[in-house]
């Protein structure tokens, strides 16, 4: 009976119909026995958390947490990560960093794996130190990933996170440390086969905003051409998008007859000065 009620459950869950999935486990736990009950509590903490029902998945989670077992660590491991996607729900980055940083260390220290899965833990915890303004160790987070996705040859994962890295890099003043990655991402996002290029007229759009950033008018135009060529490329192509970014480029276009003319005038006012 029990294995059937899993079964069902399981079958439920892997298809995406939470709702019938909460089902199965509900029923399993007046059945399964007490160090039964922690796996269960957090399987319906994840389907409540599908179902985007964040306050019955925190409930859940932390019952599974007061009763997981101290040595099942892939349990506990899950449990903090469940419990770190709800506090990133309500906006709670500390709390989220904390039961993200608890899920990995536990696979590292004591589980001694790291499976694809857990992988998104490095990216999650990454966008949470950016956004906390915390960027060592948003970079050294993306780096980890960047290496893992480098060994596993995910090449589209790898180009979103060295486009991050570069914003990592950007937030931080070292433009040209963040033009070098977006160059990275740019040239990888080319080199796939059909070449990818959405997502190089994102890397260029990004490295136009590095640039205006860092108030070079010039590199900027380039950029926003670049990204205006890229767009060009896709099929179909994003009318929309091409147009906000000749919009882009107009503006950058701008700046540098702004540039000039500021100059030509103080040239001027010297010239005036010296008679």
């Amino acid at each position: 009976m029990i294995s059937i009620l899993k079964s069902m459950a399981n079958v439920y869950k892997a298809s995406s119909e939470y709702r019938q999935a909460l089902e199965y486990y509900q029923k399993l736990l007046g059945l399964c026995m007490t160090e039964e009950l922690a796996e269960i509590h957090m399987e319906i903490g994840f389907c409540y958390s599908e179902l985007n029902e964040m306050e019955m998945s925190f409930e859940s989670y932390q019952l599974a947490r007061s009763m997981c077992a101290p040595i099942n660590y892939e349990l506990w491991a899950s449990i903090h990560k469940g419990l770190g996607k709800y506090y990133v729900q309500c906006g709670n980055n500390t709390e989220a960093i904390n039961n993200l940083e608890t899920a990995l260390n536990t696979r590292l220290l004591c589980m001694q794996t790291e499976d694809s899965p857990f992988h998104s833990l490095y990216l999650d915890l990454g966008y949470l130190y950016l956004e906390s303004e915390r960027y060592q160790e948003a970079e050294k987070a993306f780096e980890q990933l960047l290496n893992k996705q480098i060994e596993q040859d995910e090449q589209m994962d790898a180009i979103n996170t060295l486009a991050l890295l570069g914003l990592t890099q950007v937030r931080q003043n070292n433009v040209d440390k963040g033009i070098d990655y977006y160059q990275n991402a740019f040239q990888l996002s080319l080199s796939m086969s059909p070449p990818d290029y959405r997502t190089a007229a994102y890397i260029c759009a990004h490295m136009g905003e590095a640039y205006d950033l860092d108030y070079n008018p010039w590199k900027c135009v380039i950029s926003y051409e670049k990204t205006i060529e890229m767009v060009s490329k896709t099929e179909p192509c994003d009318n929309d998008l091409l147009e906000l970014y000749h919009e882009n480029a107009q503006v950058a276009r701008q700046n540098i007859l702004n540039f000039h003319r500021k100059i030509a005038e103080q040239e001027a006012t010297e010239t005036d000065n010296n008679h």
